[in-house]
């Protein structure tokens, strides 16, 4: 499901630099930013187990780059005057930025196993963990 999500976000930040084209003498910045971040997007999202390989948490990354997104246009649309818009945009940043330090810090179940609290005690048989009381 995350990875539909993506594809959507990838297509209308693509869209969006469309939108923007026609005004690109004005914006070549947005305009160009948003043509790569939804290409990044996109490609990324279509190559994601590659990338996973060398990137164990790359759904932040993809977050963070969909936040970018958001900021700019909530910029753009201060740029534009407009009132309450950008505020919206700026709200959503903020939730993506959450979502991704929120996965970023996840950890696995092996991890939360409480390891931290047991130690191998002398005597023991080989593989018997007993806690610390």
């Amino acid at each position: 499901m995350q990875r539909l999500a993506h594809y959507l976000v990838g297509l209308i930040v693509i869209v969006k630099g469309v939108e923007k084209a026609e005004h690109f003498s004005e914006y070549p910045i947005l305009c160009l930013s948003l043509f790569l971040i939804g290409g990044f997007i996109l490609f990324a999202n279509f190559r994601h187990h590659f990338f996973e390989k060398h990137f164990k948490k790359f759904d932040v990354v993809l977050f963070l780059c969909e936040s970018l997104v958001l900021v700019v246009v909530a910029v753009y649309y201060f740029s534009e005057g407009k009132k309450g818009l950008p505020y919206a945009y700026l709200v959503g940043a903020i939730v993506y930025f959450v979502v991704a330090v929120r996965l970023y810090r996840k950890t696995s179940p092996v991890e939360n196993s409480g390891t931290k609290d047991l130690h191998v005690q002398s005597g023991t048989e080989v593989g018997e963990i007993k806690p610390i009381e």
